[in-house]
């Protein structure tokens, strides 16, 4: 929880720190080495480098920035923060490293990151090493070129590869070894000083912050300064200002923007999670400009988005940019929407159908500009299954994606493209990333081929599939490629999943799948898997579409409810209470979301975020909540399991 975390960092960082303090784990750290040099000496074939734990390696540079924010965190707390990047960032702009060393650090980090993510998804295993044969080299170099340009030969790799890990040896030894010949002098434990550095005072109090405002813009200290903010809107609004005077830049942008600081103050009181992204990302302030000052305005004046979204995407495959550059203008434009459209559902909350439409058109139009920087629209398709299959794609969820290719492209050919779309999804850039990629929903999962054909798709379904698989693939959709190779998929996973409309244990096996799914998270409350939650609802659902053959598009869940209704295939009084049942969780787990910053099983302990969920909760919804959301909660389960008991019976 929250508490335990605040209560541990005082006992991770201190405002005076020393060398001893940290010696442990740089004992660790060189019991790791050693331990590696040993595996050399005695296995010839381990000779080859390992960019994770060699000198100069991925756990370098990651242990490099734990120690700096170990000794600086305990002043500046701006500085806790996870993510080795985002972290480097943060020192560079504390002036704890210099500027050569940053783009030294995350350039070398970020290569050696996508040479491990190659040799992994090749492999298909969890391996840092790089290959000992010619071949294996060239397989690899290949797989890191940018488009548009040759391979580096093997000859040519290697020791580029090697001249970054020994940047980051001499960068690692001049700040931090460069301590241990000071460790028995009496000046050295009582103040441990990382080089180089530029020195860092410590963090400003509000008050200061304010006084600096004072100087440069009368409006802006006005409104930070106004009465009536909560404790909790004051420490948000505080960690934004002083993130903003770490940089000139940033600053500039906050000074430019005093009405729509004035507008994010609502944002300070909800949400901790946006707060800290407005903090890291000042820029982002431009989704409160659309808003009126009133509060009436709207961020989104299209009422169909899918169109003015591809538009904002358009051009950056084309560009005539880096293959780098165009990864980060992906990440910095999906940024901005993404949270445009949760600073809507903070000022002016919608119906959650809406907001996870919003989300899920984002997240597709990403994924299509993917593709095409990827080159792979051609006998290549890409298919959404889970919340993005059914256009509820949310904060902190996984892309659930099927990859698919012609039986003319070559595994190879299509395995080097389902890489380059997941590196330009998932990678994780100065920038942040997309979206974490889950591929493991394919036929045989992680043992099977990441990349199948319809013909692939057809044979397995019709003799292999299991239930569960034939209900997770009621929400396939196309979603970027080749549209004729995405509707062939489909129609072949259609047609072999007949079958399951007529095997008598159907039924039986779905209700036991649930009520496993149910006994292994026992003594816990969720919002899935608990008596009546969201998974009774999935179950009821995905069960009547393979039972009554529904070929129709993967639809979001109140469209089910209803198309189901249609049919006759639902009572039109079980519709409404599955259809107020879902409404109600999904709602719920939006707010939670937007809240903290991701997802949980249940509500959170916090009093404070539990007021302001149930507060979201009820104007996206319009459900007055008199007894508390916890109790609307658990009478919907109620009424839920009921439904589910009478139709999916043992």
């Amino acid at each position: 929880s929250r508490k335990f975390v605040r209560a541990v960092q005082r006992h991770v960082y201190s405002e005076k720190l020393n060398f001893a303090a940290i010696e442990t784990a740089l004992n660790s750290l060189e019991k790791i080495s050693s331990r590696r040099r040993h595996a050399k000496a005695l296995h010839t074939s381990e000779r080859a480098t390992d960019v994770k734990i060699d000198r100069g390696g991925i756990r370098d540079i990651e242990f490099l920035v734990q120690c700096l924010q170990r000794v600086y965190g305990g002043v500046e707390t701006w500085l806790r923060s996870g993510g080795t990047l985002f972290s480097l960032q943060k020192l560079h702009d504390k002036a704890h490293i210099t500027s050569k060393d940053y783009q030294a650090l995350t350039s070398a980090y970020t290569i050696l990151r996508r040479v491990e993510h190659r040799l992994q998804l090749r492999r298909g295993q969890q391996t840092h090493r790089l290959p000992a044969s010619e071949d294996g080299l060239k397989i690899l170099c290949a797989s890191m070129v940018e488009r548009g340009l040759e391979p580096l030969p093997p000859e040519r790799f290697l020791p580029h590869i090697r001249q970054l890990m020994e940047n980051v040896a001499v960068i690692y030894d001049r700040v931090v070894h460069s301590e241990q010949q000071h460790r028995d002098e009496p000046a050295a434990y009582s103040q441990f000083v990382l080089s180089p550095t530029v020195g860092s005072a410590q963090e400003a109090t509000f008050q200061q912050v304010l006084d600096r405002i004072a100087a440069d813009s009368s409006e802006l200290y006005e409104i930070a300064s106004r009465d009536g903010l909560s404790p909790f809107a004051r420490r948000n609004l505080h960690r934004f200002l002083s993130a903003a005077l770490t940089t000139a830049d940033r600053y500039a942008v906050v000074l430019q923007s005093p009405k729509a600081v004035e507008r994010a103050l609502e944002v300070f009181h909800v949400s901790g999670y946006l707060s800290d992204v407005l903090a890291r990302h000042p820029e982002v302030l431009s989704a409160f400009a659309s808003a009126a000052p009133d509060g009436g305005g709207q961020l989104f004046v299209d009422s169909a988005p899918t169109e003015p979204v591809a538009n904002f995407f358009a051009g950056i495959a084309a560009a005539d940019v880096s293959y780098k550059d165009k990864m980060d203008l992906l990440r910095q434009r999906f940024r901005q929407k993404i949270f445009e459209s949760a600073v809507r559902d903070v000022v002016h909350p919608d119906n959650v159908y809406l907001s996870l439409e919003q989300n899920s058109v984002l997240c597709e139009m990403a994924v299509r500009t993917a593709v095409s920087i990827a080159g792979a629209e051609k006998d290549f398709a890409v298919l959404g299954l889970g919340r993005l299959g059914t256009r509820e794609f949310d904060w902190g969820s996984d892309a659930d994606l099927l990859f698919v290719r012609t039986e003319t492209l070559s595994v190879q050919a299509a395995n080097e493209l389902a890489g380059k779309v997941v590196e330009l999804l998932a990678t994780y850039t100065r920038f942040g990333n997309l979206c974490a990629v889950d591929a493991r929903l394919r036929p045989h999962g992680g043992e099977g081929e990441l990349v199948v054909t319809p013909e692939m798709l057809h044979s397995y379904f019709a003799t292999e599939a299991l239930p569960w698989e034939a209900l997770t693939y009621t929400k396939l959709r196309f979603l970027a490629g080749d549209a004729v190779l995405g509707e062939r998929a489909h129609a072949a996973v259609f047609k072999a999943s007949e079958r399951f409309a007529y095997d008598q244990a159907f039924v039986v096996n779905v209700r036991q799948m649930r009520l496993r799914l149910e006994r292994a998270e026992i003594g816990t409350r969720s919002l899935k898997s608990s008596v009546g939650g969201f998974y009774d609802v999935d179950f009821i659902l995905s069960l009547k579409q393979v039972k009554h053959k529904f070929p129709d598009a993967a639809m979001n869940t109140r469209m089910q409810i209803y198309a189901l209704a249609e049919r006759k295939r639902l009572t039109r009084k079980d519709a409404h209470i599955l259809d107020d049942a879902a409404e109600l969780m999904r709602a719920t787990d939006h707010a939670i979301r937007l809240v903290t910053g991701r997802s949980r099983k249940w509500l959170p302990e916090n009093v404070n975020a539990r007021a302001v969920i149930q507060d979201l909760v009820h104007k996206m919804t319009g459900r007055p909540l008199q007894k508390g959301l916890e109790q609307e909660l658990t009478t919907t389960f109620a009424s839920v399991r009921t439904v589910f008991d009478r139709l999916i019976s043992a």
